[in-house]
């Protein structure tokens, strides 16, 4: 449950996988859609991927819940909380450079053994007190061991030593050992441990449905039309097409699959089945049948990465623009600069009713408040969006790495659910009954890699609407833990930042590092343009809402 292999390759398939919480179906209606443009196909790819109910709870549900949940020692917790609060506020002074994972040291700062000692101690009593996944990933029995190899290298290592050696050499026995899985845990701002799932296509070729053989594409090659027979990688047949937009606003297929990349030790890539020096690209190979003369060869196609995200435009929650008579919503992040910040971003949902088609923006929308995107949802529809199983570590560290502070200066040292479908008196987690939330008009919906935590609570929540579509590659995956806490280590003054909230589906499913996947697969760089396009095309403008 806690890893994935390594080389799983995914293909289209996993359009009809749902590794977290959704309703029923929330896809588009045909009795709308009859009446818009929308394709038929596009419509069953979309209706499809919203066949989907609240996943089916893990048969050992509450007992497995229960293991996740840790006692912490008082007098341990209170003595941590109190290196973290003393740490509150201390100015960074200096900091780290990155290049694949070193840690350059400008000013040369060294650190003895017994420094670095009492600070690999503290990193590992601030996980057991603090770290919500601390359990999930195996607890004492995991991180001891780690703990107890990165000491017994310690003991062999230059004394006094640089802090860039430091990292490298001995907290990577933590960070790149795998025990961690988790895109909310950094130490100085490096992520280790997390299989990446990014979309890799071929743009040049495109795939249209075989008008006599739905269930076969054909594509046009120097004039000459072909059929396309097999897809093969490594001699193995995969699916290995995707849906898109082309860059004329066409809804049409393309060559393409979605697959793992993954982070190494000394967290430097490695990428198994790229060539090219090392550039994201690998082959596939296509058999075609040219459909004049029935004749049949094999040809190489080049499949590149897809996953270029859209930088962060300014530090509003919301700005909003209409092009060619389509309203656009952009969000870039879900933390409030002012009251008034915040109270236009909602002010934009009521906006956005009216609106017979319309954009929301999410690329490169990092997270925020996790409260804000259901609240948005709740305005525009009315309906208030389902939420997941939630846990809330709760200690004096958690307090302090937190920023706050507890009246009675009492320790808390449970794991608070927070779920509404939890029933206290029975131990038990009901699936919920709700419906759908209505929505006579057509969303789209933008998104890629940097769509992340609170930003993909957004498309979470967008999913339950109807007549909603996500254009775009498949979103960070970072929902495993949430209500991140922060401090800086006192001797090396590294960052350390993790969440001390658990988010979990009733399955118990992957969703960290694989994320949501789009109905459509664009690169991201130009998803706007091509969905405004795509608009155009089908005369989406001219719809009527009921």
């Amino acid at each position: 449950m806690k890893h994935i292999h390594p080389f799983i390759v995914i293909t289209i398939c996993i359009l009809f996988l749902v590794p977290y919480i959704s309703l029923h179906s929330a896809g588009i209606r045909d009795d709308f859609v009859s009446q818009t443009g929308i394709p038929r196909q596009l419509r069953e790819i979309v209706n499809e991927n919203r066949k989907i109910v609240h996943p089916q709870p893990h048969p050992d549900l509450v007992n497995i819940i229960d293991g996740y949940v840790f006692s912490v020692n008082f007098e341990e917790d209170a003595k941590i909380a109190k290196i973290v609060k003393e740490r509150r506020g201390i100015a960074q002074g200096w900091r780290y450079n990155f290049n694949f994972g070193s840690v350059t040291d400008p000013l040369d700062i060294l650190l003895t053994h017994e420094q670095i000692y009492e600070e690999i101690h503290l990193i590992f009593n601030l996980l057991r007190n603090g770290y919500a996944a601390y359990k999930y990933f195996g607890g004492d029995d995991v991180f001891f061991p780690i703990r107890d190899s990165a000491l017994e290298k310690l003991a062999g290592m230059d004394n006094p030593m640089r802090v860039s050696t430091y990292f490298n050499n001995i907290l990577n026995l933590l960070l790149g050992s795998g025990a961690i899985a988790d895109n909310h845990f950094h130490i100085s701002n490096m992520t280790y441990g997390i299989p990446k799932l990014i979309p890799y296509m071929n743009n040049n070729l495109i795939l249209r449905r075989n008008p006599s053989h739905e269930n076969s594409f054909i594509t046009e090659i120097d004039g000459t039309f072909y059929k396309v027979l097999e897809v093969l990688r490594d001699a193995q047949p995969i699916e290995g097409i995707l849906p898109t937009i082309t860059q004329d606003g066409e809804f049409a297929w393309a060559f393409g699959l979605v697959t793992v990349d993954r982070w190494q030790n000394s967290a430097t890539f490695r990428h198994d089945f790229f060539h090219n020096n090392g550039q994201n690209v690998f082959d596939i190979t296509v058999i075609l049948e040219n459909t004049d003369t029935g004749i049949s060869h094999s040809r190489v196609i080049t499949l590149q990465a897809v996953d270029v995200p859209v930088r962060q435009s300014g530090s509003s929650m919301i700005t909003t623009q209409t092009s060619n008579g389509v309203m656009i919503i952009e969000n870039r992040t879900l933390s409030a600069r002012s009251q008034e910040d915040l109270a236009d971003f909602y002010n934009s949902a009521s906006a956005f009713r009216d609106k017979p088609v319309a954009i929301i923006d999410l690329r490169g929308n990092k997270g925020g408040q996790g409260e804000y995107p259901s609240e948005w949802v709740r305005l525009y529809s009315g309906q208030t969006p389902t939420g997941s199983l939630f846990y809330s570590h709760k200690s004096q560290v958690v307090d302090e790495l937190l920023g706050l502070s507890r009246a009675n200066n009492s320790s808390i040292t449970e794991m608070d659910i927070e779920d509404e479908y939890y029933d206290d008196s029975t131990g038990l987690l009901p699936i919920s009954t709700q419906e759908i939330i209505k929505n006579e008009n057509v969303i789209i919906v933008l998104m890629d890699k940097d769509t992340a935590s609170a930003g993909e609570l957004f498309v979470r929540n967008l999913r339950q609407l109807e007549n909603v579509l996500f254009v775009g590659t498949n979103t960070k995956g970072a929902l495993l833990t949430s209500d991140v806490g922060r401090t800086t280590l006192p001797h090396s003054n590294m960052n350390i930042s993790f969440g001390t909230a658990l988010r979990m589906p009733f399955d118990l499913s992957q969703f960290e590092g694989i994320g949501f996947m789009p109905d459509l697969y664009v690169p991201p760089e130009e998803s706007l343009e091509r969905v405004l396009r795509f608009i155009e095309r089908y005369g989406l403008l001219k719809l009527k809402s009921k």
